[in-house]
């Protein structure tokens, strides 16, 4: 995640929109190598947890954003 924390909102989002698509298109698919698979959804997750922060540390709190989401999901 620390990464990700220091870079601008639309780089984040952009980033975001890249590994979602990618990990929707494996799911999709079912044609990936578990470990690109892996990867995507830690980049996801660590994206999100990015985000976040990002947030929370501009007084916007998201509760219902969990920092590990998709990492804990197939």
């Amino acid at each position: 995640m620390e990464q990700y924390i220091d870079l601008d909102w639309q780089t984040l989002l952009d980033l975001l929109v890249k590994h979602t698509s990618a990990y929707t298109e494996m799911l999709s698919n079912k044609v990936f190598d578990e470990e690109e698979f892996d990867q995507c959804k830690l980049k996801l997750a660590e994206i999100h947890a990015a985000i976040k922060k990002k947030a929370e540390q501009q007084g916007h709190p998201m509760p219902n954003i969990s920092p590990n989401f998709p990492a804990l999901y197939p």
